[in-house]
Order: structure tokens, then C-alpha cells, then sequence
């Protein structure tokens, strides 16, 4: 048995405190149940895993993330919905959502889930030219559009979809 006082035991794991531990490992086992298998946690983990950890495990918590951002390209698959959506977006400012595939790389695994990102003030660049591409486009063939923040350059992403959404993926 071993004797002494207990704050002198000194346990190196890279964690400054036990909360700190607790939440790393309560994300992990939310992304375990996630994917439906075990992550592999490497001896050394970066500040980028733990950024991307961190990411995944809140979304799929539920939470909703806010972030600032200037400028995005979307690879978008072109369909007669996006179509009519392209013809009805008017100049200026507009609040645009956005669902799509998330692929993200963690710990040597590849997690997908299904996302949606609102942008709140988003300006399209060169929309006539875009409408004009998309007129000649057929169904399959994949669009790029740059978006450009405006004064308010926040944008959200949750997995939280709206149920109109999930309905089309039944």
C-alpha cells in the first residue's frame, strides 16, 4: 500500500485538469457512438485534432456554432430546384442556407455527417454570370459559387436540420 498525500501524485497526460480530461474523453465517446465504432486516440494529439473534436463532438451534441467568416466557395450540384432557387435570389445581401456533407478527418478516421450552414449576410459573386451557367448546366453537373460576406459575417452550422429537410431525405 502506498502511502502519502494524494494532491502529490503527479499523473502526466497533457491535461491541465481533470474537468479538462472528462470533457476530452465524454467527446470522444460521443463520436464513438457517432460513427459506431471505437476512435484510436494517438499518444500525441494536436491542437488541430482537438480543434476538430471539439467541432464534431458539438455538433453532434447539438449545438449550435457561431463563426465569423469573409469569403466561401460551394461545390453544388446543379438540379431544377437550384435553378429555380438561382432565378428567384435577388442582388444584394441575402440570407442563404446551406445543407450539405461534412468530411472531416479525425485521428486517422474519416467522420461524414450531414450539416447546415447559414450564412446571414451573403453577397454571390458575379449572379447574372452564375444564372447564365446554370441555364446551360444539366442535372449532375457541379456549379462553384463564391459568396462574400456582408457587413454582418456570421454564419452558423448545426445539425440540427429543419424537418421540411429531413423529410426530402426519407
Amino acid at each position: 500500500m502506498l502511502r502519502g498525500k494524494v494532491g502529490s501524485i503527479f499523473y502526466k497526460n497533457g491535461f491541465r485538469a481533470v474537468d479538462e480530461r472528462a470533457d476530452f474523453w465524454g467527446r470522444v465517446c460521443d463520436v464513438d457512438d457517432f460513427i459506431g465504432k471505437e476512435l484510436t486516440i494517438p499518444e500525441k494529439i494536436s491542437m488541430s485534432e482537438l480543434k476538430t473534436l471539439e467541432f464534431v463532438s458539438d455538433l453532434i451534441r447539438g449545438k449550435t456554432i457561431r463563426r465569423k467568416w469573409k469569403r466561401i466557395t460551394l461545390d453544388e450540384v446543379m438540379d431544377q430546384n437550384f435553378k429555380k432557387v438561382l432565378a428567384h435570389i435577388e442582388e444584394g445581401p441575402s440570407r442563404l442556407s446551406v445543407v450539405g456533407a461534412g468530411n472531416v478527418k479525425l485521428f486517422g478516421d474519416e467522420i461524414h455527417f450531414k450539416y447546415m450552414m447559414e450564412l446571414e449576410e451573403a453577397y454571390i459573386d458575379n449572379l447574372d454570370k452564375l444564372r447564365k451557367l446554370a441555364s446551360i448546366l444539366d442535372d449532375g453537373d457541379h456549379i462553384k459559387i463564391k459568396l462574400r460576406a456582408g457587413k454582418n459575417d456570421t454564419f452558423i452550422e448545426t445539425m440540427n436540420l429543419p424537418e421540411d429537410i429531413k423529410e426530402q431525405e426519407a
